[in-house]
């Protein structure tokens, strides 16, 4: 008996991870589409998100300005 609860002891010490992680900057990634295509409320969710998750909007969002912000 003494074994087990020395084992369940050292997975709790070692083995747990956090019960939550904090979000210290994201990256929004906000395609434009043309036409019948477009969403009508995508720059206030673009922004919301931004604003709550410290996030830098990308704008076009085509490979190229992904990447460059990565």
């Amino acid at each position: 008996m003494a074994l087990n609860t020395a084992w369940e002891d050292w997975i709790e010490e070692v083995a747990m991870p956090p019960s939550a992680l904090g979000i210290t900057d994201s990256i929004v990634i906000a395609p434009e589409y043309e036409g019948g295509d477009s969403l009508a409320q995508s720059q206030a969710e673009a922004t919301a998100v931004s604003a709550a998750f410290a996030g830098d909007i990308v704008r076009p969002a085509d490979f190229d300005d992904v990447v460059a912000v990565l």
